[in-house]
């Protein structure tokens, strides 16, 4: 009874969650602010509404997060079906509204970037050989590193980035900020007992530092690449 109880409070903190995102996005659309930084701005709304939902579960009921993600993952293979094909009634409405947000990554015909984002999250949950409610710290690897690092990196960079690299948009402070914000949270998550941690501070700094270069060096498919290289890093470190 107890974990039913538990499962329905995190769908009604979800629920929330959701409900303050698209409430936060509306404003931040009608911002006047630079159509790129508010598209960068808007994209990160919801990988910190994604993050906060990850996050929860991880900690209150892992086997419910599993479940969810597996089941959000069918749904947006299935709204984009719908947006790609103009479906009545939703096709139209979804195409509408979800192109003015795009940009560079999602050039093609279809948008794969939440698609990339929520696997590359889910990816460590999915494959996690060992008990998924362990509080592992590699159950966390896709949430740090595309949900914390990749958003530190694409916000500090595009409104703070200075040192560029010839040929990237991306910058190297930028990327330097997003390691020290994961080694940060890390930190704060295991010295409160929230995350189990089976690596020493300098492997996991070298893993970070590696997958924030990744990030650093991608452009297209940085979503869908850091959570599964992350993890395979810590994976083999804790070995």
């Amino acid at each position: 009874m107890n974990s039913k109880r538990l499962a329905v409070e995190l769908f009604i903190s979800w629920a929330v969650i959701f409900v303050i995102t698209l409430a936060l996005t509306v404003l931040a659309d009608s911002a006047r602010s630079a159509s790129k930084l508010r598209k960068t701005r808007i994209r990160k709304l919801f990988h910190l509404a994604v993050v906060s939902v990850f996050v929860s579960g991880l900690l209150v009921n892992a086997r419910v997060l599993y479940l969810a993600s597996s089941l959000c993952l069918i749904l947006f293979l299935i709204c984009e079906f719908l947006r790609v094909y103009h479906i009545t009634p939703v096709g139209r409405f979804l195409h509408e509204n979800l192109s003015q947000f795009i940009d560079e990554q999602d050039s093609g015909y279809v948008y794969l970037t939440p698609i990339y984002l929520l696997i590359s999250m889910s990816f460590p949950l999915w494959i996690y050989e060992g008990n998924v409610n362990d509080r592992s710290l590699l159950l966390f690897s896709g949430v740090l590193s595309v949900g914390v690092g990749d958003t530190v990196a694409s916000v500090y960079g595009s409104k703070y980035g200075r040192i560029k690299v010839a040929g990237s948009e991306k910058t190297i402070d930028a990327t330097f900020v997003s390691i020290v914000s994961v080694i940060f949270l890390t930190w704060l998550l295991v010295s409160t007992g929230a995350v189990v941690m089976r690596i020493s501070w300098s492997r996991y700094a070298v893993a970070v530092s590696s997958t924030m270069m990744l990030e650093f060096s991608t452009k297209q498919i940085d979503n869908l690449v850091l959570g599964p290289f992350f993890y395979s890093l810590l994976r083999n470190m804790t070995l």
